[in-house]
């Protein structure tokens, strides 16, 4: 376990700190909010209205279903945020978040989104997905969580999605 503790906090540093540059400064904290819950809910009313009834349903049961996960799942084991823990964390701007970090609800949200749409669109898969990724990257990136956050929200998001479409 300490392995893995310590290879997550050497890939947050590594994100966090060594890929600073300006485009990634002014890009990723608009990609985060692609994730957050303004932006899902739009896009979630946006396709029960606009696409096919099926589709918009099931990205709303499957992003419904990933928060209900993310949600229990940080009160059953809470882990504080990285910005609170990690020394010298660059952050976005002056942060105020009182949930913990572990999993990342806006990854989480992101990937059920995305693999809805990839499963009913195949052809969408290489553009949905990555941009999932980004939206992930990013919260390590802002120093918001930590890669093992992102990844278990990836795969929550990613698991809802499939168990809806199923």
């Amino acid at each position: 376990m300490q392995l893995i503790l310590s290879w997550d906090l050497f890939l947050f540093r590594f994100i966090n700190r060594k890929w600073r540059c300006s485009l990634l400064d002014r890009l990723m904290p608009r990609m985060t909010h692609l994730g957050g819950l303004r932006a899902s809910i739009l896009i979630c009313l946006a396709l029960l209205f606009f696409s096919r009834e099926t589709l918009g349903k099931e990205v709303v049961y499957a992003m419904v279903g990933s928060q209900i996960v993310v949600q229990a799942a940080k009160k059953i084991l809470p882990r504080r945020r990285p910005f609170l823990t990690v020394p010298e964390t660059n952050i976005w701007q002056p942060l105020i978040l009182k949930d913990y970090s572990f999993p990342s609800g806006h990854t989480a949200a992101s990937f059920s989104l995305s693999a809805v749409v990839a499963l009913y669109f195949p052809l969408l898969t290489p553009f949905v997905l990555p941009l999932a990724a980004l939206i992930g990257i990013s919260r390590i990136y802002l120093g918001l969580h930590y890669p093992s956050d992102v990844i278990m929200g990836a795969l929550l998001g990613t698991i809802s999605a499939v168990l809806v479409c199923l």
